[in-house]
């Protein structure tokens, strides 16, 4: 066996062409991730990396695998925080034959002009996100490969288009962000812009996520909901609000849940559980840790775990090795989850794996510092 868990056989196995996967890469600061459709089909979500040098975390999974990069049909851009981007340049240029889905509002004048004045400043503080999506913008130029803009209530693609055998069945779409979260943040760069005679600043950080792009995916009868980071602010017309009053999207419930927001209050809506997901959906959460900052809370894992007993989190915060579980959440996970394994590799992931219309449970492994989202302030 390697000295790097990372690359044992547990992770670098491929799944095989009857099973679809949903892998969650979160080791606390950063996320990523990857959905496999089937017929080695997959599609990327977000990007993350140790650093500016390192390979991204994505690319390292698929290389480990043996995985064709071409075999990727799309990268989504869910929006431009620092901790969803970085590695995303290497990415896009590594999957040349994969369609880029992002928010119209990147492929604007007024952004581009925005990324190109905030990529290089004096200082060295430059935001990771502003960087990653103007080289993203070069690519595409050079490039000329197509965009797909995300907005609400849009069809992205179906099994047809990506290639899957005949009779399977795959949609995704696009769920956000809404016409008043995109005008909403078209605005605010304008007022960023450095002006004429004037000394200029580091890229500010937004202060919502006003772009983040929720996607929809069903996989025959599974049906996955990826919350990127949309937020709520208790207007009809943005965030959750404006996804729960959506009309002529998908219908149907998900049974996986990516928690919004690295499961903040922030990005919690009461009716997303009753309106969006199944009775007992498995919940994946990516936690936030850097400085004083650290998400979710005890609060948070509290209220998640209300509405889904069975979630699990990329990084445990507790910062210690297999604590102890109740043993109402240990029998939880035992009747919900077909099998449940535990390796310790560089990073925090979990994965989940389940024959294709098989209708069983989900098939749960941990790697790195990944466990039962009750354990990470234990």
């Amino acid at each position: 066996m390697p000295k790097n868990l990372l690359y044992s056989k547990p992770y670098s196995t491929a799944p095989k062409p009857d099973e679809i996967e949903v892998t969650v890469i979160g080791p606390g600061f950063g996320e990523a991730i990857l959905i496999h459709a089937g017929d080695g089909k997959w599609c990327l979500v977000d990007s993350c990396a140790k650093s500016t040098k390192s390979e991204p975390e994505s690319l390292q999974y698929l290389n480990a695998m043996g995985i064709n990069l071409d075999h990727v049909f799309a990268v989504f851009v869910t929006h431009w925080d620092d901790d969803h981007c970085k590695g995303l340049a290497k990415v896009v240029k590594a999957c040349t034959s994969a369609n880029l889905v992002m928010s119209t509002a990147f492929t604007k004048r007024d952004f581009i002009s925005f990324t190109q004045a905030y990529a290089s400043p004096m200082s060295q503080n430059v935001r990771a996100g502003v960087k990653e999506i103007n080289e993203v913008l070069k690519e595409l130029a050079d490039t000329k490969r197509p965009v797909y803009s995300a907005y609400p209530g849009r069809r992205l693609f179906t099994a047809s288009d990506v290639g899957l055998s005949p009779g399977q069945r795959m949609e995704i779409w696009s769920l956000s962000p809404s016409d008043e979260e995109y005008q909403n943040f078209i605005a605010w760069v304008a007022t960023q812009m450095p002006q004429a005679d004037t000394t200029r600043r580091v890229a500010m950080k937004r202060l919502r996520n006003d772009l983040s792009v929720v996607l929809h995916i069903s996989l025959g009868e599974d049906v996955i909901l990826l919350g990127g980071d949309l937020e709520e602010e208790g207007k009809a017309t943005t965030g959750w609000s404006a996804v729960l009053n959506l009309r002529g999207g998908p219908t149907a419930l998900a049974d996986v849940f990516k928690v919004p927001h690295h499961g903040s209050i922030t990005g919690h809506h009461d009716d997303v559980a009753a309106q969006l997901l199944s009775s007992d959906p498995l919940a994946l959460v990516a936690p936030f840790k850097n400085g004083k900052v650290s998400l979710p809370t005890k609060a948070d894992v509290t209220r998640i775990s209300g509405y889904a007993a069975n979630s699990h989190s990329t990084a445990n915060l507790s910062n210690h090795a297999s604590p102890r579980r109740d043993a109402v959440v240990d029998k939880t996970i035992r009747e919900v989850t077909k099998r449940f394994s535990t390796i310790k590799p560089d990073v925090g992931m979990v994965r989940l794996r389940k024959v294709r219309g098989s209708g069983s449970a989900w098939n749960v492994e941990h790697f790195g510092s990944a466990s039962p989202l009750s354990d990470i302030h234990q």
